[in-house]
């Protein structure tokens, strides 16, 4: 049925507001992200976070807390690659350092 003139198109309001919600939460995810990689405190304060609110959407909805959760564990998982990536910057240095001379003796 076609929209008349001075009517409201709820189906396209929805719309928009999902795809808004769903920019939102794009957004806060690569911040957070962002942040959790920042350092092992960051990342422990921004899992601390999400854990209170897990426990406070449970009692609101259910589909906020999968959406939490999946983005809790996505955060364990980039922190587990940030540790490795950290610990072969590392060994990279070590091995560096212990070959001796500067960058330009190369």
């Amino acid at each position: 049925m076609p929209i008349e003139s001075g009517e409201i198109d709820i189906a396209a309001m929805v719309r928009a507001l999902q795809s808004d919600v769903g920019t939102s939460l794009a957004l806060s995810r690569v911040a957070l992200k962002a942040l959790a990689a920042l350092s092992p405190d960051s990342g422990r304060l921004v899992d601390e976070g999400l854990e209170a609110e897990i426990n406070s959407a449970r009692s609101a909805s259910g589909q906020s807390v999968e959406t939490l959760e999946i983005l809790r564990a996505d955060l364990h998982r980039a922190s587990d690659e940030a540790d490795r990536a950290f610990a072969l910057q590392r060994a990279l240095v070590r091995a560096a350092d212990a070959l001796g001379g500067s960058p330009s003796d190369v």
